[in-house]
């Protein structure tokens, strides 16, 4: 058990890391022009604060919403699963009463 949690925690880590690696980048290009000194400008830094922002919020209401709908998905795939379960026992069931001699 211990193990599924770890693997779970590096896998989230690392799935943060993407995200977080992925933003930078596309902030940086997007805001980032000028390379003549070592700090950002004003006007950079204003929009590199933006962008951020701006992907920060949209990853938490894309993670609010889907904090909503996987409960009602994993139900809906238990129920799914439940339903092929009971037909394969119908179906085992039926062979079972073919197979008996009369």
């Amino acid at each position: 058990m211990m193990d599924i949690d770890v693997a779970s925690n590096v896998r989230q880590f690392k799935d943060f890391l993407v995200l977080y690696n992925q933003i930078s980048e596309r902030c940086f290009n997007l805001c980032v022009t000028g390379f003549n000194g070592r700090s950002l400008s004003e006007v950079e830094t204003a929009c590199v604060d933006r962008c951020v922002g701006k992907h920060i919020s949209v990853n938490h209401k894309i993670m609010s919403v889907y904090a909503e709908v996987q409960p009602i998905y994993m139900q809906r795939r238990i129920d799914e699963m439940n339903k092929q379960i009971e037909a394969q026992q119908n179906l085992v069931q039926e062979q079972q009463q073919v197979d008996q001699p009369v």
